[in-house]
């Protein structure tokens, strides 16, 4: 089981992965992204929990659905880590 900061690392690898896939530097992300190089770096790394403003404008840069940077996570890992979070 994951806690909430493994997740969070989990998500900040994949978009630095996909990122340095593409080739686009970390100041062009920034600044697509309209935030500073500094905050990129902590999603990147983890440190900070991606928004979900920043999880859509990555979906529109990347053409792909939100769910891709969940991807290799497995789902009881993300209830397990984020227990307080209610099915409807």
């Amino acid at each position: 089981m994951l806690t909430a900061e493994q997740v969070y690392t989990a998500i900040g690898h994949k978009l630095y992965g996909m990122r340095e896939s593409q080739y686009i530097t970390a100041e062009n992300m920034a600044a697509a992204l309209n935030i500073s190089l500094q905050e990129l770096e902590e999603y990147e790394s983890g440190k900070t929990p991606v928004t979900a403003t920043v999880l859509y404008t990555l979906s529109k840069i990347y053409s792909c659905p939100p769910a891709k940077f969940l991807e290799g996570i497995d789902p009881e890992s993300l209830n397990s880590a984020f227990p307080d979070s209610k099915d409807l």
